[in-house]
């Protein structure tokens, strides 16, 4: 068999993979592909590279005609390290050659997401908002110790009702950037019994504290635009975070669009 035959056979053995310039790509979970299929929003997010903090996002939607971007890219900040692959809809590859999100690393995680519900100041939701809706308190916790039986999920304390865990983050901070937050549902942030310890808590699309200011895992765009963002979507939409050489080769292999600037 020729060199260049044997090459395209394996690229059809395994397309989730790498690819042909040998870019990684995450394992396809249960349920990926019909999910990039479902009408619907779906935020793609890309960086320069895997340790690149900054980059951009894209709002697409599905419907009977194809895929439709919405608006323009938007600047966003993503974690201080970078991307690293995480657990979702896709999981990390076998023998991942790049970073795997860890519990502290600094990294936002790559892959592809359900996106869950909106936290926020405010007693009422934000007007037009069709996801699910809870107001944060002080007593507002995503638990981020790994040894907790709470490890990576909400909990709103009742008053006088006693913390089980070391560390934790409080969803009504001074620093307003949880104003309004959006959950990922990375590592089972909307499903407890798919949590993995020290596999990485409490990842958000939030406010930011400014261009180039990167988070700590999170990823996070201006007040205005993530609020116009967070207008367009529906229940069950979708996020895509990946460096842009992962991105294109997702898109070949998953149907995805080309990103218009």
């Amino acid at each position: 068999m020729k060199r260049a035959n044997a090459l395209a056979l394996l690229s059809l053995l395994f397309p989730l993979v790498v690819s042909a310039a040998g870019v990684e790509l995450p394992v396809e979970g249960p349920g990926l592909r019909a999910a990039l299929t479902e009408k619907g929003t779906v935020l793609v997010v890309t960086t320069p590279g895997w340790d690149a903090p900054t980059g951009h996002l894209w709002m697409l939607t599905r419907d009977g005609d194809g895929w439709r971007q919405l608006g323009s890219p938007m600047k966003v900040n993503v974690g201080r390290a970078g991307l690293g692959w995480g657990r979702g809809l896709s999981q990390p590859p076998a023998e991942a050659r790049n970073p795997i999100k860890r519990e502290g690393d600094g990294r936002a995680p790559a892959g592809l997401f359900r996106l869950g519900r909106v936290r926020g100041y405010g007693a009422q939701p934000p007007s037009g908002l069709r996801l699910p809706y809870a107001p944060s308190t002080q007593r507002s916790f995503c638990v981020d110790d790994g040894a907790s039986a709470a490890y990576n999920q909400l909990v709103d304390l009742a008053q006088g009702e006693k913390v089980q865990w070391k560390s934790a983050e409080v969803l009504r901070r001074k620093d307003g950037v949880y104003e309004l937050l959006l959950t990922v549902d990375h590592n089972g942030l909307e499903d407890a019994k798919a949590v993995v310890p020290g596999a990485g808590s409490c990842i958000f699309i939030h406010i930011w504290r400014g261009p180039g200011k990167p988070t700590v895992g999170c990823t996070a765009l201006e007040k205005k635009e993530f609020e116009r963002v967070l207008a367009t979507l529906e229940p069950r939409s979708l996020l895509l975070q990946l460096p842009e050489a992962e991105y294109e080769a997702a898109r070949q292999s998953w149907g995805l669009p080309a990103l218009k600037p």
